[in-house]
């Protein structure tokens, strides 16, 4: 577990860092909005998008009303999964915050439309959503091989990523629980009329995880 997690951090680091240091990766383009048209069709392209979803990791509301206080980004869900992990102990409520992720025992707020729960498993289900846009291009897209490669391999690292911290926080751990319920898997683009997935089984969320960070890796080489 610990390898698949540093495999993710690394690459995604590793990629995150190359972006922001290469003068040719600045994009003037607003990566909150774009065209639909050619968005994938070459590389430089889908830079767009791609910096649109790294954007979008810093943000808050994803939540229905917007709870800036409690969801405001991966931070937030980084800071609950420690919390909530066996390594850490929180011996006083203090403002609050994070301190129901501690307890485990408020039921309203894993319930809610408002509060971690709900905003981490919209925000990390968009990031899957954005990321197979991208994967989907893979064959079409227009560019250099190592371009492309650079563009498509991030796509499957970001949707790793993605369903680590799905299977982490709703589904019981891999040992023992293989064929128990983990969470919905989509490796395809979605659309307004798009069929829900039931959940897959916690041995199938990871054999994704598991062939999309082999993915990944590869092509960004």
């Amino acid at each position: 577990m610990k390898k698949i997690y540093s495999i993710l951090i690394i690459t995604l680091a590793v990629a995150v860092t190359t972006v922001s240091c290469s003068k040719e990766s600045l994009e003037t383009s607003p990566t909150t909005a774009v065209s639909g048209d050619g968005l994938f069709v070459s590389a430089t392209a889908a830079m767009v998008p791609l910096n649109g979803i790294y954007r979008s990791m810093y943000s808050a509301g994803w939540s229905t009303t917007g709870n800036t206080h409690q969801c405001f980004g991966i931070t937030a869900y980084n800071l609950m999964a420690d919390v909530m992990g066996d390594d850490h102990i929180m011996s006083g409520q203090g403002s609050g915050w994070f301190w129901y992720d501690c307890t485990y025992n408020v039921k309203s707020r894993y319930t809610s439309g408002a509060w971690r729960s709900y905003d981490l498993w919209s925000a990390y289900y968009k990031w899957v959503a954005n990321a197979n846009y991208i994967i989907a291009a893979e064959e079409t897209m227009e560019g250099l091989p190592s371009d492309v490669n650079y563009v498509i391999g991030q796509g499957y690292v970001i949707r790793a990523y993605s369903y680590f911290m799905l299977i982490q926080s709703f589904a019981r751990t891999y040992k023992g629980h293989e064929s128990d319920k983990g969470v919905p898997i989509y490796t395809e683009p979605s659309a307004a009329g798009t069929e829900g997935q039931p959940r897959a089984t916690v041995q199938q969320v990871y054999d994704q995880i598991v062939a999309d960070i082999e993915k990944g890796v590869a092509l960004l080489k």
